[in-house]
Order: structure tokens, then sequence, then C-alpha cells
């Protein structure tokens, strides 16, 4: 059940994820690496190492210990040898169908709650 009117359910759902994802705590924890002796002369790559870091641990808690096995045991291809970018092809495969199947269920769910609200917020 929606706790949010309508009107303001977008900022309600930005909220919740920041809220489910330690979003502030993250952003206190990148704070303090830059503001803290000692300060690094460029704190873009710790900072983008660890914002890599929190995303793959975001991306793999819903994973099950089969797939991350095949994932970590799949040889990587280098794609983009001035960028040093590697993939895999089951990588791409998996990702774009779970985020396909992620994204239209969500939006069948949210389209049927905002129908359900639209009825009860009058």
């Amino acid at each position: 059940k929606r706790l949010a009117p309508p009107a303001v359910i977008g900022q309600a759902v930005v909220l919740q994820y920041s809220a489910d994802t330690l979003l502030p705590q993250f952003l206190k924890e990148l704070y303090l690496q830059c503001t803290t002796p000692p300060m690094p002369k460029n704190p873009y790559p710790g900072i983008l190492r660890d914002t890599l870091r929190r995303g793959y641990l975001l991306h793999t808690q819903t994973e099950s210990h089969t797939s991350l096995g095949r994932l970590l045991s799949t040889p990587m291809v280098l794609i983009d040898s001035t960028g040093y970018i590697y993939s895999t092809s089951h990588i791409q495969e998996s990702v774009g169908k779970k985020h396909e199947g992620m994204i239209e269920g969500r939006k069948e769910q949210a389209e049927k709650e905002e129908e359900e609200q639209e009825d009860e917020w009058g």
C-alpha cells in the first residue's frame, strides 16, 4: 500500500531508495575521506574506487551463489584497450535481461499502485 500522495510520489521513491542503499552514510564516508588529514592530492581515484565497490555490492547482493560463481569464473575480454575496459558476453547478457525484467515489473507494479491510490485519494 502506498503511503505518499501522488503529488510527491517521485520524491518519496528517491528518499526510500537513498535510505535502503545507505546513501547518506556513503556520502559522509566519501566526504571524510577527502577532508580528513592526510588529504590526498587527487581524491577522485579513491572516490571512484569506493563508488564502484558500493555499486558492485548493490548489484550482487541479490544474486545467488551459483550465478556469482559463474560470473567470477567467466574469462574477461578486452573491449577497449585505451580505456582498459573488460567485459564478458555472459555479464552483458545477464545484466541486460535482469534489469529489463526488473524495470518492466516495477513499471507495471507502479501503474497498478497509482490506479489504486487515485481511487483511494479521490
